[in-house]
């Protein structure tokens, strides 16, 4: 976060977009999270969640370095926002599965609470870190925001370099990918989601009359264990 909170003021400052280019090359990231997030989970179905965690830090890893050498609005879409939306995706889904996993279930309030507290202080801990660089910091030697993006890169990269040979799949419970029932895709009408969400329904009902705890965590995925 030391840098994402400044590509706006990049775009409306050192590149003079206009509001309307502005508002297409940050609308285009979350476009693209939507379209990769059923290809995202696909994956994770069958290759795991860290190898997610992988393709998510190296791409946040490229991601702001783009933004220092693309200045065209339709390079920046087709490049880093492109990146950016499928490591966001990426990340999202194996970050939810991990935390599902590793927490037990009658701690996994509490842990979710903690996971939220953390993100959100190391948020706003990177966002003052990159707004005291931009205002205050006396850099000559290149401009100010590419220094930023590139001082994020490089966090970024020791991230990955710490914590993931740390991380380890975690299955503590069967995961099944309940391929029919994807409630987060974008182009979906009102009337088939209905369908999908009473079938749904008719699958938990069914799983917990069979003696089984039944949860379901915020994309795809339906875990269950013995009561």
């Amino acid at each position: 976060m030391i840098a994402s909170p400044f590509f706006a003021v990049y775009m409306l400052k050192e590149l003079n977009f206009s509001i309307m280019t502005y508002t297409f090359v940050t609308v285009s990231g979350s476009v693209f999270y939507l379209i990769f997030n059923p290809l995202i989970g696909k994956i994770s179905d069958k290759y795991g969640n860290k190898k997610l965690l992988i393709i998510a830090n190296i791409a946040f890893i490229f991601s702001p370095l783009m933004w220092i050498f693309i200045k065209n609005p339709i390079m920046l879409i087709v490049i880093p926002q492109l990146i950016s939306g499928i490591a966001n995706s990426a990340y999202i889904i194996s970050f939810s599965n991990f935390t599902y996993d590793s927490i037990k279930s009658n701690q996994r309030g509490v842990g979710i609470a903690w996971v939220s507290i953390l993100a959100g202080a190391g948020t706003f801990i990177g966002s003052i870190i990159g707004g005291l660089i931009l205002t205050y910091a006396d850099i000559t030697f290149m401009n100010k925001f590419f220094f930023v993006f590139g001082l994020a890169a490089f966090c970024r990269l020791l991230v990955a370099l710490f914590y993931l040979p740390k991380i380890k799949e975690k299955k503590k419970v069967e995961r099944i990918s309940f391929v029919n029932v994807n409630l987060s895709h974008p182009f979906r009408g009102i009337h088939a989601e209905m369908g999908h969400m009473r079938e749904f329904v008719g699958y938990l009902r069914e799983k917990e009359s069979e003696g089984l705890k039944v949860w379901q965590t915020p994309r795809r995925y339906v875990f269950w264990e013995k009561k």
